[in-house]
């Protein structure tokens, strides 16, 4: 990957591109690996070769400087984000920090002596004692409606994601209450 830095108005601005002078990467900085930590591995090169000009990338932010705004249009950019993304969701880190944010506040919020965890493979198993919590006859409580809102279809996005990034993940964000609430599921630390 090649890269420059470039004075600007608002402080120096760093671009990485590849050898065709294709965009990888860019932003008002001066550190060249930070940025290359931010390209999609797949596009990503272990090598940074710092140019005094990038060609086309840097005669684009030339002429936006110099106020031709349009001059960026026709910038050859290279960029993935993570298959989640791809797909129009969220980072996955979103979804894990979603999910421990949720369910600490309703465990901070529920008194112990109202709590009862239940996973949701479980819950077929687990009817005599929801029964039992709740206080109403096991009768109440149908079986054939505690799969009601599974998903029609599977899309296997989780699949394609690296497992070890997942882990790492969801450890980053999830730990805490993963070990004091499911500690055998929990990663070792």
């Amino acid at each position: 990957m090649n890269h420059a830095t470039h004075p600007t108005p608002a402080g120096p601005f760093t671009i990485l591109a590849d050898d065709d002078g294709a965009v990888l990467a860019s932003g008002w900085t001066t550190d060249a690996g930070a940025l290359a930590q931010l390209i999609a591995p797949g596009l990503r090169t272990t090598a940074l070769k710092r140019r005094h000009d990038l060609g086309a990338p840097t005669r684009a932010l030339r002429a936006y400087l110099a106020g031709e705004l349009d001059g960026i249009d026709a910038v050859d950019v290279r960029q993935r984000s993570g298959p989640l993304v791809e797909r129009g969701c969220q980072a996955l880190a979103t979804y894990f920090q979603l999910w421990t944010a949720h369910n600490g506040r309703v465990l901070r919020t529920v008194p112990p002596d109202r709590l009862m965890l239940v996973r949701t493979h479980e819950i077929n198993e687990r009817i005599p004692d929801i029964a039992a919590w709740v206080g109403i006859p096991q009768d109440n409580l149908r079986r054939d409606r505690s799969w009601l809102f599974q998903a029609s279809r599977k899309h296997r996005v989780l699949a394609t994601l690296d497992p070890g990034y997942v882990r790492a993940t969801a450890d980053e964000h999830c730990s805490g209450l993963m070990q004091q609430y499911f500690p055998e599921v929990s990663s070792p630390n």
